[in-house]
């Protein structure tokens, strides 16, 4: 089942070369001519995946740089990542595809744990952070070529996780900063507890307590009793 798509993907770049050929025949006189187009055309399906592993490459390199030019912020403070909707984030709506903002999230997320230095907390107590809950509100659609913010912050923590919330802003119309897009997400902490990885972090033995919204409580509730239910049902 894991070699399906991989031998989608062959069959269809063949077929491209394959029509490519074809057509080279009657476009190109030079059989070195004919060559180049037919690997370029074959080669075309593999231009998203080198597009959007670029895209990925600066998105956590630039906070990288960021943080040694600029300094390590704060893990309370908002991080802010600024972007563009290309052509291919788009649907046939020609607004961002709502697969893109989770997409973009994946890369921000990172840039966001190495930004801060709390990547090279938990790589040293070789402990990990994974991705169990999110949930997501669309208020409004990201047109093409339209300039946007990734805000990112931690707002909250419990006995095994961490919980960020991403906003995507733009400008519309008279107002300056409009939330487009909005998230909650639940990161779980493997090998180690929030608490050490943030004690660490501040470097004292007191954390801050911060105080739950009203989303982020209805949030873990949900989660709660999803997972209440799921682990009923295997019971049953």
């Amino acid at each position: 089942m894991l070699a399906e798509p991989y031998g989608k993907l062959i069959v269809y770049i063949l077929s491209c070369m394959g029509i490519a050929n074809y057509l080279s025949i009657y476009i190109f006189s030079y059989a070195s001519l004919r060559v180049c187009f037919t690997i370029i055309l074959g080669l075309l399906p593999l231009a998203p995946f080198v597009f959007h592993s670029l895209r990925a490459i600066y998105t956590i390199t630039s906070g990288q740089v960021n943080s040694m030019c600029y300094g390590k912020p704060t893990i309370f403070n908002e991080h802010v990542f600024t972007d563009l909707v290309l052509p291919s984030d788009i649907d046939f709506n020609f607004h961002m595809n709502n697969s893109r903002y989770q997409h973009q999230l994946d890369f921000v997320r990172i840039r966001f744990f190495l930004e801060t230095g709390l990547m090279r907390i938990i790589n040293a107590r070789k402990a990990s952070a994974v991705m169990v809950a999110i949930t997501s509100r669309y208020r409004m659609s990201l047109n093409l070529f339209q300039r946007f913010q990734v805000r990112s912050k931690i707002i909250s923590w419990d006995d095994d996780s961490i919980y960020l919330e991403h906003r995507f802003v733009s400008s519309k119309g008279e107002i300056g900063e409009f939330v487009y897009f909005i998230c909650l997400a639940k990161m779980r902490v493997l090998k180690a507890t929030p608490a050490e990885i943030l004690r660490v972090y501040l470097q004292t033995e007191t954390l801050p307590e911060i105080e739950d919204s009203e989303e982020l409580a209805l949030f873990k509730q949900f989660n709660k009793t999803s997972s209440t239910t799921l682990k009923n049902e295997i019971k049953e």
